[in-house]
């Protein structure tokens, strides 16, 4: 079985977290998080899977590929990530 590679999440988050223009504010709001528990995100190693969908929706960033490492495994990294509309 192929191990997981070893990612500290909160990191890999804050890293596109600045370079997104959000303040934590708007960050927070977008995945349900008080501002001042933001902090959290970024310093935590791990994350629960619905909270990391939220986060990959509000950073347009795919962060569970991260965890993918073989071409079999490929998805884009860059999209929307926000819920199809009806419309």
């Amino acid at each position: 079985m192929e191990q997981i590679p070893a990612i500290h999440i909160g990191e890999e988050i804050k890293s596109r977290f600045d370079k997104s223009g959000l303040t934590q504010k708007e960050f927070g709001a977008r995945i349900g998080m008080p501002q001042a528990n933001v902090g959290r995100v970024f310093n935590g190693e791990s994350i629960g899977t619905q909270r990391l969908v939220a986060v990959s929706r509000a950073l347009n960033f795919n962060f569970f590929e991260l965890y993918c490492t073989t071409e079999s495994h490929k998805v884009h990294t860059e999209g929307d990530y926000s819920p199809a509309s009806d419309s």
